[in-house]
């Protein structure tokens, strides 16, 4: 196993252990005249460490279901609706 400084600008990077295949180079010919594509590398995401807690379950939450899309949709929604805006926070208060 082996792991990765996932830096996402938070205070300390995410620890990320994953597997590395390397795959296959391509065989061109064999004797027989026959050959083999190459095989892509592969990844394998394995666990999401931050700050010693391991937050895996919570990383394939957010990607796996689109909780991220849906957090940006409802949060447009909210600002696109003047959700932020505040008339207090423009009351002279004297």
């Amino acid at each position: 196993m082996k792991t990765w400084d996932w830096d996402i600008s938070l205070t300390e990077p995410i620890e990320v252990q994953y597997e590395y295949d390397a795959g296959e180079e391509e065989v061109t010919y064999y004797s027989d005249g026959s050959g083999l594509p190459a095989t892509p590398s592969d990844v394998v995401l394995l666990k999401f460490m931050y700050q010693g807690e391991d937050i895996t379950d919570l990383v394939w939450e957010l990607a796996h279901h689109k909780k991220l899309d849906e957090l940006e949709l409802e949060i447009c929604e909210h600002e696109d609706t003047g959700g932020s805006y505040d008339w207090e926070d423009y009351w002279d208060k004297d």
